[in-house]
């Protein structure tokens, strides 16, 4: 009979653990024990160890987006003196991937566990899964960030979920995600990279039945000052990022000295009446930092305290007055 791996990709409880079920099925299909499963994690994870990159003095180019087919672009990258950063197509699709975590007790569960860093529309019957990949190709994998910095001469300022990336509706859309970063330890002073996005001028997600799209991508160059101080760069959020902003869209852009580059990738689109929202949902998403408090009142028509806590009488007279302004509004229109 054949052997079926069917595993899930979406970072939510439900997948994961399908995951591991797959991952326990095919182990017992070919009788392979916890411990030579065990024995396993350990040889490859010693493997990855031993796996040294290349290193280059020429600047570096990082391929950022759907990865190329094959080596072409990045010969073309080389000749022109850079050195070329990021996998090929063929290259992700048989990488080992980051290392498994080893001695949990449980190998197969440390098996299923995935990263994912793309964004899920909401459905007609519950809100999208945050950072959690597209519903055709949820296949976009992005290792943490230690793993990230100790392959590549970057360092990260942040990275999170977008704050009201996520597009409003009854459900509401699954958030994007935000980081920053800067280079650091480069070779030639940086790294040069490569955008090649869409959807920063227009959301790419956009919502049904009432729901709103989700936000669209952003590409941000903060150009640092050139008396800028020379200690180590911190900063929790862009606006926290001295220096000046320039957007950036399509095509290679450097990254040196103490410069930062800033990406938010787009949210999924929600889908039916904002205002038509559990409150509570809402009070929670505030609390969790995916909704600000502005949003909460703007959009969804629902009211906090001063402590956070959903206050349902004004929620439910601020929802009646937002109804009624949309009715007065489509006597005008018509």
């Amino acid at each position: 009979r054949p052997l079926i791996f069917n595993v899930g990709k979406i970072p939510r409880a439900s997948s994961r653990e399908m995951t591991v079920a797959a991952v326990r099925q095919l182990a017992g299909d070919l009788g392979v024990s916890d411990a030579a499963l065990e024995a396993a994690i350990a040889e490859a994870n010693l493997a990855r160890a031993a796996q040294t990159a290349t290193r280059s003095s020429a600047p570096v180019c990082l391929l950022h987006g759907t990865p190329p087919p094959d080596h072409r672009l990045h010969a073309a990258i080389e000749a022109a003196g850079f050195a070329a950063s990021g996998l090929t197509l063929t290259e992700l699709w048989l990488s080992p991937g980051p290392a498994v975590a080893e001695g949990t007790g449980d190998p197969a569960a440390a098996l299923g566990a995935q990263l994912h860093a793309r964004r899920q529309g909401a459905r007609s019957f519950a809100d999208g899964v945050d950072i959690g990949g597209e519903i055709p190709n949820p296949i976009s994998r992005m290792a943490n960030v230690e793993t990230v910095e100790g392959a590549f001469p970057i360092r990260y300022l942040f990275r999170r979920r977008a704050q009201d990336s996520g597009g409003p509706g009854q459900f509401r859309g699954g958030t994007g995600g935000e980081m920053a970063i800067v280079a650091h330890k480069a070779p030639a002073g940086g790294i040069d990279y490569v955008i090649s996005g869409k959807g920063a001028r227009h959301p790419m997600s956009e919502g049904l039945a009432g729901g709103y799209p989700g936000a669209p991508n952003s590409y941000v160059w903060v150009h640092a000052a050139e008396n800028a101080s020379s200690s180590p760069i911190a900063a929790d959020r862009l606006e926290a990022i001295a220096g000046k902003q320039e957007r950036v869209s399509w095509g290679v852009h450097p990254l040196r000295g103490r410069d930062a580059l800033y990406v938010r990738w787009n949210g999924g689109g929600g889908y039916g009446d904002p205002i038509a929202r559990d409150p509570q949902s809402v009070a929670d998403d505030v609390r969790n930092g995916i909704v600000s408090q502005s949003a909460a009142g703007d959009i969804y028509g629902v009211v906090l305290n001063t402590i956070g806590e959903m206050d349902a009488a004004n929620t439910e007279k601020l929802r009646t007055e937002m109804r009624a302004a949309r009715l007065a509004l489509q006597e005008v229109v018509t």
